[in-house]
């Protein structure tokens, strides 16, 4: 049983193996006279049958051992993901805020998982990571974070937390 890819080869290449073994049993069971080799005979080939059908179920098991490796990799990739979406809001934020003459040194994005589908769910941000640049000193900076924030990125300003 030998295959590349794919579950259909796979499950092909079982379905020929035990034809294979079925037909050839057959044959030297005609052939063979009755008797103690006749008994011998059919003791092999429906091991050799029983072998065939389990086959399968030991490459099952194999990948089940290897499924804790996937799902490590998988939640390396999840957390990889969010990870460069935190980056990328908080690039995008600090360069909002920057146009409005605020100077964002860092804020804490939480986001709502669903099923990989990371949505943003609040924002926080400690009022000691805001600065003001020259010139705007007149803006009301929890006013602009709240709106500028709430408009960039599609949430309630109740989800903007300043603390």
């Amino acid at each position: 049983m030998h295959s590349k890819c794919g579950n259909n080869l796979i499950m092909n290449d079982w379905i020929k193996s035990i034809t294979f073994i079925t037909i050839i049993g057959y044959v030297a069971y005609l052939l063979i006279p009755s008797g103690k080799t006749k008994k011998i005979l059919t003791f092999v080939l429906s091991a050799a049958l029983l072998l065939s059908l389990i086959m399968p179920l030991s490459n099952t098991i194999k990948n089940l051992e290897n499924y804790e490796y996937y799902f490590e990799v998988e939640q390396n990739y999840a957390n990889f993901f969010k990870n460069c979406k935190f980056d990328y809001y908080l690039t995008v934020a600090k360069s909002k805020l920057k146009l409005k003459g605020i100077q964002l040194k860092n804020a804490n994005f939480s986001f709502n998982d669903n099923n990989g589908q990371y949505t943003l769910e609040k924002i926080i941000i400690n009022l000691n990571d805001l600065g003001i640049i020259e010139g705007y000193e007149h803006i009301n900076i929890p006013l602009v974070v709240t709106q500028t924030l709430s408009e960039l990125f599609s949430i309630n300003a109740e989800c903007i937390i300043l603390i």
